[in-house]
């Protein structure tokens, strides 16, 4: 069950973490005893989520350019942590460490999550995803103890929301990397009954089975990627199973999760405090801008107003459903994934694809790549080839979103690829 806490419990809470993790960076972490005091900052200013604007707002590239030692906190070696690199979906893979308490509650968070989605404790879970460094298919027989260490962890996030005597849990991580074949045969071993992943890997998965039902999951979680409408529908038919999507990102941990009811995301506002900014100011509800976030649980190397170059729409205050947290109405993608127009305009490429919805039906797998400022292409999959008047069709529907200065192409291909990090990205814009 979620936490029985009011609002204003939560923000107080929020209030008192905020308080401890600053004394905490600042006392124990240079980069971050660095940064205030060039800020003219010192933990006792900050008091409450109000002040949290008087801190500098950091970058990846800002923890990239100084050396672990300066981000990981006193007292802990930085090659004695979990190591896990992130993606790299935006060109530039970053290592972060984390201690077993942070991944203890990161999992908590996770678990917190599928349970209001109807998981069980004695459910099996395929948790297909990138693995950390350490557990890649080929270090997991060569670190059993590291192996059986996680599993602990992911029992205990577990156990903390129930009794001791909860037996059942089992935890399947499965190498996203691994061929669709093998992490199908995986999960079929494994009798997941729920299944958590990225969606691209997910759906691959999926066509595995040929409209064979021998995997029947009860529900499925996605993270990591945006989930399209497209493949929302995809997983929901594949596996007959209701499909939810978690907002997270190694960085930040667990950020949101989507409502049963209104469709909204609950922010995990007991977790992290998430930012909405346009010009580093905060957006009005039903506005968009960046995330900004701040994780509230993690101390070994701390992330304070950290710019994820996301963009959400921010939603309301408290969910309409009665559960005591804030809302975003969407999460629209990567900063870096926007189309810029000749006329100036930043369009995220979700809007093509709901101007293409009708057609979406017909293909397999799909990508929308801009190449040029005056070029965009349409790579599909399609189950059978476009008819000349079905492109034409296309082609005006996009046409009367982007303008006539932009050319949209239809190019048909016997598949398309992932990334090298196992994600698919349905979205590439080749200008930055």
């Amino acid at each position: 069950m979620l936490p029985r806490l009011s609002r204003p419990e939560i923000l107080a809470l929020q209030e008192s973490r905020l308080r401890e993790l600053v004394a905490h960076a600042y006392e124990n972490v240079p980069f971050y005893r660095q940064l205030f005091d060039s800020a003219g900052v010192h933990p006792h200013d900050i008091r409450g989520i109000k002040d949290l604007c008087r801190l500098p707002i950091i970058s990846k590239n800002d923890l990239r350019a100084v050396s672990p030692e300066s981000i990981v906190a006193r007292g802990l070696a930085p090659n004695s942590l979990h190591l896990h690199s992130t993606s790299g979906s935006s060109g530039e893979p970053f290592q972060i460490r984390r201690s077993g308490t942070d991944l203890e509650r990161f999992l908590h968070f996770l678990w917190r999550h599928l349970e209001y989605y109807g998981a069980k404790p004695d459910d099996s879970v395929g948790i297909v995803v990138r693995l950390p460094d350490a557990l890649t298919e080929t270090k997991l027989t060569e670190r059993p103890r590291l192996r059986s260490r996680v599993r602990q962890l992911w029992r205990a996030a577990i156990v903390l929301r129930h009794s001791p005597q909860a037996e059942g849990i089992k935890a399947n991580w499965i190498n996203c990397l691994l061929e669709p074949e093998a992490i199908y045969r995986q999960l079929l071993h494994s009798t997941a009954r729920v299944l958590v992943g990225y969606p691209s890997v997910l759906a691959r998965v999926a066509l595995q089975m040929n409209g064979q039902a021998q995997l029947r999951p009860r529900l499925i979680a996605t993270m990591g990627e945006n989930l399209t409408p497209g493949l929302r529908l995809q997983l929901a038919e594949a596996f007959d199973a209701p499909v939810f999507d978690i907002y997270a990102s190694n960085e930040l941990g667990y950020m949101a999760w989507e409502c049963r009811e209104s469709g909204q995301f609950h922010v995990c506002d007991d977790g992290v405090i998430l930012e909405v900014l346009r010009d580093n100011q905060p957006v009005a509800e039903g506005e968009w801008g960046e995330v900004v976030g701040t994780n509230l649980n993690v101390l070994a190397q701390p992330f304070i107003r950290y710019r994820m170059g996301d963009i959400v729409t921010k939603g309301r205050a408290v969910c309409a459903c009665g559960q005591p947290f804030s809302t975003i109405l969407e999460v629209q993608g990567r900063k870096l994934d926007y189309f810029r127009l000749p006329d100036g305009r930043d369009l995220h490429p979700y809007c093509i694809e709901i101007a293409l919805r009708e057609f979406l039906s017909d293909v397999g797998r799909f990508q929308l790549i801009q190449e040029r400022e005056n070029l965009i292409i349409a790579r599909v999959t399609a189950r059978a080839p476009f008819s000349p008047q079905q492109i034409t069709r296309m082609q005006e529907a996009v046409t009367s979103l982007i303008g006539n200065e932009v050319e949209f192409r239809v190019d048909s291909v016997e598949a398309i690829a992932p990334e090298p990090n196992g994600k698919f990205r349905v979205y590439r814009s080749l200008l930055n």
